[in-house]
């Protein structure tokens, strides 16, 4: 499988299964869209993406790493920033803001942290472990109307070898 394939996988599986998680726990808080992938575009640049709703996860690809696992196969860990964001300006006071930001963030490491049995379905992988961590929670100081947090998630695969 190439590693393009995979990361496209990984990328279309988290963006419905991050906005399910989130609603399941706080149901309406992400609405369709609000869960996007920054996938790389031509030039090594990222791709545009539009931020219109109140609160919004960016997916990023933050690193991957492959590791030999065994005779004809190897571990690839695909580490991701979920970016969470809270904008809503004028609605709410900041510490309202981040609280929100802070509980979008929990829900996800709830759903992922140390998860052996996802279905993601990718041909010539096998997703064998998730697992996640708040890295980072904070208020943007130079603005009123936005609170963001980032969960680390990794997904480790195996892969067989062509």
């Amino acid at each position: 499988m190439s590693s393009a394939a995979l990361l496209e996988a990984a990328f279309t599986f988290l963006e419905g299964d991050v906005l399910a998680a989130v609603n399941q726990e706080q149901p309406g808080l992400l609405v369709p869209g609000s869960v996007t992938a920054a996938r790389p575009a031509t030039r090594h640049r990222f791709a545009r993406r539009d931020k219109p709703n109140a609160a919004t996860v960016e997916i990023a690809l933050f690193r991957r790493r492959e590791e030999s696992e065994g005779i004809g196969t190897d571990r690839v860990l695909l580490e991701f920033d979920l970016r969470c964001a809270v904008r809503t300006k004028d609605q709410s006071e900041g510490k309202a803001q981040a609280q929100l930001t802070a509980d979008l963030a929990r829900a996800l490491v709830r759903h992922y942290r140390r998860v052996s049995e996802i279905a993601l379905p990718v041909a010539g992988a096998t997703l064998r472990y998730a697992d996640a961590f708040v890295f980072r929670v904070d208020e943007d100081p130079s603005s009123g109307e936005l609170a963001r947090s980032i969960v680390r998630l990794t997904l480790t695969f195996s892969e067989a070898l062509a």
